[in-house]
């Protein structure tokens, strides 16, 4: 079989879907594999860090994940590579941290999603009154409950759709829906009283 590089010469690398090159590594493409390592690490990377602090952990989880992909034999259809990457470090991540903990279940794991000054800044600001109400977010932010940061992280800062929070979160899009609502409603109670 031709690999990435062999059937794509005059395509350049960047203008290839991540469904394209899914499908080349779903064929032992190797550097179908390693353009979609390239991809996503960073966004894996700071996903994964704002489920757990343990960075050695973070990147051993993405590189068992690739392995995972490289050794798959056949995929089910798959709507979102992100999506399904998120979701896949996200539950490699919570596997690790059980068998660490053996007793404790998904609701107990203490995930550390905080939102830093810069994306907030990113998102909102760039004056003092502005960095004010920014800062007192980010306190609320972090009173908010771990589901709710966790949601208000995909929808928010990583500009996800309620279809990939449903398949991330593994709740229904309404159920998305709901607690994005929920949060916000905190949110702005929580503004107050800061």
């Amino acid at each position: 079989m031709k690999t990435f590089k062999e059937n794509n010469k005059e395509q350049d690398e960047e203008t290839l879907s991540d469904e394209v090159l899914w499908k080349m590594m779903l064929h032992k493409d190797e550097s179908a594999l390693s353009l979609l390592y390239s991809r996503h690490f960073d966004s894996l990377y700071n996903y994964g860090m704002h489920l757990c602090s343990d960075e050695e952990l973070v990147k051993d989880c993405i590189q068992n994940l690739f392995l995972a992909l490289y050794n798959l034999r056949k995929s089910s259809p798959i709507r979102n590579v992100t999506s399904y990457l998120l979701m896949s470090i996200r539950n490699n991540i919570i596997a690790v941290l059980q068998d660490k903990e053996r007793n404790i279940g998904v609701e107990e794991l203490n995930f550390e999603l905080s939102i830093s000054e810069e994306e907030l800044f990113r998102l909102f600001g760039h004056d003092d009154w502005e960095m004010d109400r920014i800062h007192k977010l980010r306190q609320s932010y972090d009173k908010l409950n771990a589901n709710q940061r966790h949601a208000i992280y995909l929808r928010f800062i990583k500009e996800m759709n309620w279809e990939e929070m449903e398949e991330i979160m593994g709740i229904s899009t309404h159920s998305c829906m709901n607690l994005v609502g929920r949060a916000i409603v905190k949110l702005r109670h929580l503004m107050k009283d800061v």
